[in-house]
């Protein structure tokens, strides 16, 4: 077979261009500081890379989610040690009402004015807010849950309402289908595959329906208190309100049960996708990144043999047969 110029000429073009090609690669790498600058240089890669980011994007909108969790959880629990607080406060003046012999009617009325500060605090801690959200009062989470309600000229009576509902009525039908619904909303957050996290707890599981409810017994206490009956007697029926007192604080006891649960559990997931970030970011830079000392290595070896490819080609370029007629 007969060796031309031209074929020898052909043969090393396409050498260099094999050779340029790597220093293109290398020179791309090291400009971006990754492995994969096209699509064609890993399919392969390219798949395993996206999948690691739709994996990150995902457990850092769990992360963000267990952010809002954490926040309405730990000033839930907050709020109901202060009304842990508070109860055992009332039931200690309750208690203190009830002596007999002790506390005459003017020692009561004085009480009855501090029961009712009390009564005013309960409220307002059940209005709390995080951010602009009030937690304690389901999906209306942009008003106050808590209100009094108003008489026929407009002014604030001792009932206090829930989302304008009276917490104390569930003989009317209506209202006690109403407080049913409002007590059944829930606000759940996503904070893993298929996982929801119920956040919310409503006024209603704090302070109870009925005869039970908190408010109405607060204003019972403050009524009889204030009432003319005999000081024997007040002490007597006070005395029977410390069973609802104490009802109302385990309920109170259970919210918090409730509010320290989901806190260790948010306390668990974020540990875990903790780490699954840092896999998951390793996985990526595996696929990724370059290893700067390693590519630029390559680099240089692919610089000299493409130097060394054009010192080459310009001994086979260079001679012609004019070269050797003169």
């Amino acid at each position: 077979m007969r060796i031309t110029n031209g074929m020898i000429v052909t043969s090393f073009l396409s050498n260099l261009q094999t050779n340029q090609a790597k220093m293109d690669k290398y020179t791309a790498q090291l400009s971006s500081g990754r492995k994969i600058v096209r699509l064609s240089d890993d399919p392969v890669g390219v798949y395993k890379s996206l999948t690691a980011r739709q994996r990150l994007a995902n457990y850092v909108q769990y992360q963000r989610n267990l952010v809002t969790a954490r926040n309405w959880s730990e000033q839930c629990e907050s709020t109901l040690q202060e009304l842990s607080s508070k109860l055992t406060s009332i039931k200690s003046e309750v208690v203190n009402a009830a002596s007999t012999g002790i506390k005459n009617d003017g020692d009561r009325q004085n009480i009855a004015v501090l029961m009712s500060e009390l009564r005013d605090t309960v409220k307002d801690a059940l209005n709390t807010v995080v951010g602009d959200q009030y937690i304690f009062a389901g999906y209306n989470t942009s008003n106050q849950p808590l209100t009094f309600a108003k008489d026929a000229d407009g002014n604030d009576t001792d009932t206090i309402l829930y989302n304008g509902l009276d917490l104390s009525n569930v003989t009317d039908v209506v209202n006690k289908a109403a407080i049913e619904k409002e007590q059944s909303q829930t606000i759940s957050l996503e904070v893993g595959y298929s996982l929801q996290m119920d956040i919310s707890m409503t006024a209603i599981d704090v302070v109870g329906v009925g005869d039970n409810n908190f408010f109405k017994t607060m204003n019972d206490i403050i009524g009889l208190m204030n009432s003319d009956s005999s000081t024997d007697d007040v002490a007597g029926e006070l005395s029977g309100y410390l069973g609802k007192l104490d009802g109302a604080h385990e309920r109170i006891t259970s919210c918090l049960v409730k509010a320290g649960a989901m806190t260790t559990q948010i306390d668990i997931l974020d540990e875990r996708y903790s780490e699954d970030v840092i896999n998951y970011n390793e996985i990526r830079s595996q696929i990724e990144d370059i290893d700067s000392a390693e590519t630029i290595m390559d680099w240089k070896m692919a610089d000299a043999v493409y130097k060394q490819s054009l010192s080459a080609g310009a001994r086979v370029i260079m001679p012609t047969l004019l070269d050797f007629l003169q």
